[in-house]
């Protein structure tokens, strides 16, 4: 299963970039919040998707910590992560690498299209439909630290991934 059983006392393994926050799609992820018990997508991945070489867990942008850098995609939550400047992302350790390279001096982040389009879910908007978000990269370190210092987040990234 290309995510994971429960493990007890886990913690969430998360990377925060210009404000947006990344996760993997664990059990507890879905346990923990209602609305991801319930998405169709993670549903899917949770019951029918095996781990790949391409793509060795799923990758979430959990949500989009508020930030002027990030203006007009703080609605953004629970997307899957196709790319981060142009690398394809099979485990949050490549969400990590890709920001390290920005493409023409900005980072480009591509969530991946998946199903039609459903009106009376405006919640599944974004997950429903390709989005690229494109951060301005000179700015984005000091936009993390600010976003950090006000969040009161000791790290951009959890321990497993330093």
């Amino acid at each position: 299963m290309i995510v994971p059983l429960p493990v007890p006392d886990r913690r969430p393994s998360y990377f925060i970039h210009a404000g947006l926050l990344f996760t993997a799609l664990t059990h507890e992820y879905m346990e923990h919040w209602e609305w991801a018990r319930e998405h169709f997508r993670y549903q899917m991945l949770y019951n029918a998707t095996l781990p790949s070489p391409e793509r060795r867990q799923v990758v979430l942008l959990h949500e989009v910590l508020a930030h002027a850098i990030n203006l007009g995609y703080h609605q953004m939550r629970g997307a899957v992560v196709d790319a981060v400047n142009g690398v394809r992302i099979g485990d949050l350790r490549d969400v990590v690498r890709a920001f390290a390279t920005p493409v023409g001096g900005v980072h480009v982040v591509e969530t991946d299209y998946y199903g039609p389009r459903s009106e009376s879910k405006r919640s599944d908007y974004h997950h429903s439909f390709g989005t690229r978000i494109v951060i301005d990269a000179r700015e984005s370190e000091r936009a993390t630290a600010e976003v950090l210092a006000q969040h009161r987040i000791p790290s951009d990234r959890s321990d497993d991934l330093r």
